[in-house]
């Protein structure tokens, strides 16, 4: 009976230590998704307030063109999330996008609004007045031309390079034990984004006036359609924020390491 007894409390505990990884592992893919679903959101409320304000507050050279704009603003953000099957303080990289469709002006009467796309990809942002890509002239305002016309990001391309160094020492003397555990992390991302101009022709014009009228309109441009541009390349360096928090900027000069660790002593 009492081999019997044991035999039943060893079985429980091997059961409730299973039971307890099992756990422990749900609780941490849960907890993985939630925060990769809260920084998708976080991110799709920023395009939108970031787009909100470049459209309200867009300066227009000429006052009698009305006030404002239409805005395209699209936002890509690198993160590092928790991942403790990795290296010590390394963290998994994801990537997070959203992009926001604004419009927000008050036109002069007979006129269209001026349209931006705006990128913004982790610290750093370029907006583009479309008007600039023709020499000042709104081309996609212009009744006889920006009708056929639609311009729109294609592609995002992301180019990753990291080194990541980690350091565990251990010195023992008469009184205690001291550990030292350090990590250090390189990583520079290249990101690309390609847009390109598509023709937007009614769809009951016959073959032969849409073959002029694209010809026209991409003489117009001095570029074909639907082929991707690139738009935009920037080069970022990893570096930690006040908060804790990792962030990447094309400011953070190149070789920066982001160096975390503890050090810790325990008596004999």
């Amino acid at each position: 009976m009492f081999i019997k007894i044991n035999s039943n409390k060893g079985q429980a505990l091997v059961e409730m230590s299973i039971m307890g990884i099992i756990i422990l592992f749900i609780a941490g893919v849960l907890l993985s998704y939630l925060q990769q679903t809260r920084d998708q959101q976080y991110v799709q409320m920023e395009s939108f307030r970031r787009g909100l304000a470049y459209a309200s507050m867009f300066p227009i050279i000429d006052a009698g063109i009305g006030a404002g704009a239409s805005v395209d603003y699209s936002v890509t953000r690198n993160k590092r999330y928790v991942d403790l099957s990795n290296n010590y303080r390394k963290g998994e990289p994801q990537t997070v996008s959203a992009s926001s469709s604004i419009y927000w002006a008050v036109p002069k009467v007979g006129l269209s609004s001026w349209n931006l796309a705006v990128y913004r990809v982790n610290e750093d942002e370029n907006p583009i007045n479309l008007a600039s890509l023709f020499g000042g002239i709104d081309i996609l305002s212009d009744s006889d031309i920006g009708q056929y016309i639609s311009f729109s990001m294609e592609n995002i391309d992301s180019a990753a390079t990291s080194t990541f160094r980690e350091l565990k020492e251990k010195n023992e003397d008469s009184d205690k034990i001291s550990t030292t555990r350090r990590s250090a992390l390189n990583e520079e991302i290249t990101t690309t984004i390609y847009s390109a101009f598509r023709p937007r022709i009614p769809i009951d014009t016959d073959d032969d006036t849409e073959a002029a009228l694209t010809e026209w309109l991409e003489g117009q441009l001095g570029q074909e359609f639907n082929v991707r541009i690139p738009e935009w390349v920037v080069a970022q360096r990893l570096y930690r924020k006040a908060d804790g928090q990792y962030g990447y900027s094309s400011l953070v000069p190149a070789g920066s390491e982001v160096v975390r660790g503890r050090a810790w002593e325990t008596q004999h």
